[in-house]
């Protein structure tokens, strides 16, 4: 796996040019610093989750520590059956007093201390400062020895880094800075080729099938199209045209009978409804233009870094000059895409395209809502796991008949009317589960349904 971490300095429109940049080094695992984004939760970019955590939206981004929300984030993961735990840092400049220093490297010790000796440890990102004295640079050059620099003022350092445990099973066979990705940031981003060996069972027998993590692709259907009469007949069409009640006969198991429900479901939904579309990006201003601008600034500094002097004024003015054009560019597009929405808005508001105003609003506030859903573990994992747990392999149990246990009490009947009460009492907006069935769908169900 190809682990790393980079100091941005600031996302703020530039997650587009960083998430390409990442795909060009095929970066699995990326902690990014100073990326100043305030809140926090997950979200998709692109091919990439990013999980982020900062101060308070109330309040103003900063460096001084507070809490391991905003400096330190930890990800818990299982990596080839290996527990692994990942510290993403920003450390505390070296310009703050000692006692906030303390505090703060303090504070990442003892969260290192809680997760103790049972899981694999890597920590990584930006410490303002020297760590350690140990390096493993591979016989690199000195251009690539270093993760910050700042050329007018002649000055280089190692700032940036990638942490293991002394005693370790991972294989790290390589780490070095890479100088020629860049999205305006004076660090460069640090890569370490990590081998993670799996791990055997008590049996001494390698899950090969856990190489090829699976990801369960869960439909999201147009729900809010439910909120018209129109569409919600159209639905409980579909769902009697399924006869449910017919496929779901006294001689089929109650698995048949579950699984027959779900698949009905699942097909009517879709018939009726369709399924809405994930919104991967929110950066509507992004164009060919500025994509062009991008790859210009890029090249402009390669051959500023392939110049023997990087001192040449040049060069380095170029370079200088074309990242602020770019800049300047995004800022202007966001302005005008966003100034060309409000006079539609302004223009619609009242008049008969006033739903097409709400319907951008909509869409708006839903791409910023959206949020990546995490399954680290497949579902399937699970299902082993607990019946192995729940099976009994003891000598002394394996030659003894189970005991007969008699279950008596009173026999309790659902009807139709408690189980419409029980569904009507639903939330909605909610998590699907494991079956992926929203609460919307069976509370809009028909008789046969219930019946069923």
């Amino acid at each position: 796996m190809n682990i790393g971490t980079w100091n941005v300095q600031s996302i703020s429109g530039k997650i587009e040019e960083i998430t390409k940049e990442l795909e060009v080094l095929k970066m699995d695992i990326v902690a990014l610093t100073e990326t100043k984004r305030k809140g926090n939760g997950t979200e998709l970019s692109n091919n990439y989750v990013h999980i982020f955590s900062g101060v308070a939206k109330h309040e103003r981004a900063k460096r001084d520590f507070e809490s391991i929300d905003e400096n330190i984030i930890r990800v818990n993961m299982n990596i080839n059956q290996k527990s692994v735990t990942i510290f993403g840092v920003y450390a505390i400049s070296d310009d703050e007093p000692y006692h906030k220093k303390d505090d703060f490297f303090g504070k990442l010790n003892e969260e290192i201390t809680k997760i103790g000796n049972g899981r694999e440890l890597i920590i990584l990102g930006d410490f303002n400062g020297r760590v350690g004295r140990r390096t493993n640079n591979k016989n690199h050059k000195d251009i690539h020895k270093y993760t910050w620099t700042q050329p007018t003022r002649n000055l280089k350092s190692i700032i940036d880094y990638v942490i293991v445990r002394q005693q370790t099973t991972l294989q790290i066979n390589d780490v070095r800075p890479y100088r020629g990705i860049t999205c305006g940031s004076d660090h460069y981003l640090v890569k370490a080729k990590i081998k993670f060996p799996f791990r055997r069972d008590k049996r001494g027998e390698t899950n090969r099938n856990y190489e090829h993590t699976e990801r369960t692709e869960s439909k999201r259907y147009n729900l809010d199209s439910l909120t018209t009469e129109s569409t919600r007949q159209l639905y409980h069409k579909r769902l009697d045209e399924k006869r449910i009640t017919q496929n779901s006969s006294k001689n089929n198991s109650v698995e048949e009978v579950y699984a027959n429900i779900l698949s009905n479901l699942h097909s009517a939904a879709e018939e009726a409804l369709g399924s809405r579309a994930q919104v991967q990006s929110n950066n509507i201003w992004w164009n060919e233009e500025i994509d062009c601008l991008i790859k210009e600034k890029k090249n402009a500094y390669k051959k500023w870094l392939s110049s023997k002097q990087q001192q040449d004024g040049v060069a380095y003015l170029d370079y200088i000059y074309i990242y602020r054009t770019t800049r300047q560019k995004i800022r202007t597009a966001k302005r005008e895409i966003w100034d060309k929405k409000c006079q539609e808005i302004n223009t619609y508001l009242g008049g008969r395209k006033c739903a097409e105003s709400w319907k951008f609003i909509n869409q708006v506030k839903t791409s910023e809502k959206q949020t990546a859903q995490l399954q680290l573990i497949p579902m399937n994992k699970w299902k082993e796991h607990y019946e192995e747990l729940l099976t009994e392999n003891r000598q002394e149990y394996a030659t003894i008949s189970p005991t007969e246990i008699n279950i008596s009490g009173e026999v309790i009947n659902i009807d139709i009317p408690q189980t419409k009460k029980a569904v009507a009492a639903l939330k909605s907006n909610r998590g699907p589960g494991p079956e992926n069935i929203p609460g919307e769908l069976l509370k809009c169900g028909t008789e046969n349904l219930f019946k069923a």
